[in-house]
């Protein structure tokens, strides 16, 4: 998927809305929309069917073409968000209903246990030593929870920009929390 101008957004919104002819934007968001329902789902701890894959990517685009496709005119260029931003946002939202919908209340399911030492056996931070690996894991557990999740997330290969989508912040805002989670680790390591 390429980005687009903010000149090809507004016409390939025109088309979709005014037109009807919305295959040119479910060609250039459809892959996207797919791997943000995906990442949902992990974060949330809920098994990856194919069938739940399906429905909740279908739902999304539901979302955008239902009503007059009311959640596609509610875009409004220039306000921060780039369209295919806006959409991530809309198929983030949509996955999060489709599985609260199907029963996974909590916000970072069994994946995100409290329990911590397991996660760190075949972790890329095999480096530490015994001593070490025990320190970060007693400093893990001193983090607030959405500081654990971001550590996590950053340990398992996540970009700054896919934290950001998946806690609702901007790419910006979690390196800064990830600088203040490595420094706040240091200071509870050395304790």
């Amino acid at each position: 998927m390429k980005d687009l101008t903010n000149e090809e957004e507004r016409q390939l919104l025109d088309e979709c809305i005014s037109q009807n002819r919305c295959d040119r934007l479910v060609e250039q968001y459809g892959r996207l929309i797919y791997s943000t329902v995906r990442q949902v789902f992990v974060i949330r701890g809920a098994a990856l069917l194919r069938e739940d894959l399906e429905e909740a990517h279908q739902d999304v685009f539901v979302q955008l073409f239902d009503d007059n496709r009311r959640r596609l005119r509610l875009y409004r260029q220039g306000e921060g968000y780039s369209l295919g931003r806006w959409i991530r946002k809309i198929a983030s939202n949509s996955a999060k209903n489709y599985l609260r919908k199907k029963g996974f209340d909590s916000p970072f399911g069994q994946f995100w246990g409290e329990e911590l030492d397991g996660d760190f056996a075949d972790s890329e931070i095999t480096w530490l030593d015994s001593i070490k690996k025990l320190s970060l894991v007693k400093g893990l557990e001193k983090l607030e929870l959405m500081d654990r999740i971001i550590f996590k997330l950053r340990l398992y290969g996540m970009t700054s920009k896919e934290i950001a989508v998946i806690v609702e912040s901007t790419e910006g805002g979690i390196n800064n929390k990830i600088w203040r989670i490595g420094n706040r680790l240091r200071e509870l390591m050395s304790e």
